[in-house]
């Protein structure tokens, strides 16, 4: 079981007691008040107001973007955003509104996030060269142009001399198994098979 850090502003339902209506018989009042704050604590902390993920959270993932891992690292990057909010994924792919509707503001708000949560997934050698395009869309797709190498028959042909190479060794079977698998993803990512099952 996790624990959860619940933000309660206990402001809103503990007061100050006045010394001069403190009573040492502790009149009925002041039972049900504590026993309504009481109530309100654990309501509130049961049924915690949701926050904003977009403005107050990192998006961190285990490895950065570089040269040599770009089918996996925006795969892990897509998910990451995905599962924060499907409306961010969305900066992705479109284009921003138009400057003068109602909704740039907030679209142009959540394409900053989303901006920065890439540029915190890509190494820091690269980000340099990266933080001057205007959006995350532009700055996705100048990755996917860089470094995905698309069908290129080199990189296509080292994929398959590794699959092929690849030995279990000391690994586990599902490790191997896990290697390979992977692998052979990238292998279909880049240059997929254009034979149909009937």
């Amino acid at each position: 079981m996790v624990a959860h850090h619940i933000p309660i502003d206990s402001s809103q339902f503990i007061h100050p007691i006045n010394p001069n209506q403190a009573t040492m018989s502790g009149d009925n009042n002041s039972d049900s008040e504590l026993s309504l704050q009481l109530a309100n604590l654990l309501k509130n902390s049961l049924n915690p107001q949701p926050q904003n993920p977009k403005l107050s959270d990192n998006l961190q993932i285990n490895l950065k973007l570089n040269s040599q891992n770009y089918g996996l690292c925006t795969r892990m990057i897509r998910v990451a955003i995905g599962g924060k909010s499907k409306a961010l994924l969305k900066h992705l792919n479109t284009s921003p509104p138009d400057q003068n509707s109602e909704d740039y503001e907030q679209w142009e708000q959540d394409d900053l996030v989303v901006f920065s949560w890439l540029i915190q997934n890509i190494e820091p050698v690269l980000v340099g060269n990266l933080t001057e395009f205007p959006t995350a869309k532009s700055l996705w797709d100048a990755l996917m142009v860089t470094y995905s190498s698309g069908r290129d028959k080199l990189q296509t042909f080292n994929l398959h001399v590794k699959a092929n190479d690849i030995k279990q060794n000391e690994d586990s079977l599902e490790n191997f198994w896990i290697t390979l698998q992977g692998i052979w993803g990238e292998i279909d990512r880049i240059d997929p098979n254009p034979m149909k099952c009937p």
